[in-house]
């Protein structure tokens, strides 16, 4: 193979995984993200919230690894979307807890599954245990 084959394949390869995965992340904004980023829009966190950065929540079929910021207070919950995410149009929300259920809890609650509206989100559970705790 000459190398010109070689960079053309490349690039042709990379052209499409660009557009599989934006493809993807399309969805998850129109299907998921987006109502609920417009259903509760982003509020300041109070100031004794709890915020950690780079955190890992599954939204559906999507597991946005390291892709979020989270913070909680005792009225929401803060998920602010990383670099990666917003370069996708993604914005923040603020979900109250009283919209919040839960689903599922790992063994030593380390995960929680909660349902906000129809949309299952499952993260990390010092964060989504303020949601009905135990």
């Amino acid at each position: 193979m000459t190398t010109l084959a070689v960079v053309l394949l490349v690039v042709v390869m990379l052209a499409t995984d660009f557009f599989i995965i934006g493809a993807l992340f399309s969805s998850l904004r129109a299907t998921m993200w987006k109502p609920l980023s417009d259903a509760y829009p982003p509020v300041p966190a109070k100031s004794d919230a709890v915020r950690r950065e780079f955190q890992s929540i599954q939204m559906g079929l999507f597991n946005l690894g390291m892709c979020v910021h989270l913070a909680v207070d005792s009225e929401h919950l803060h998920i602010e979307p990383a670099a990666m995410l917003r370069f996708f149009r993604m914005t923040g929300m603020s979900v109250p807890w009283s919209e919040a259920r839960v689903v599922r809890r790992s063994r030593g609650n380390k995960w929680i599954t909660l349902r906000i509206r129809k949309v299952e989100i499952k993260g990390p559970g010092w964060a989504f245990g303020l949601a009905e705790p135990s």
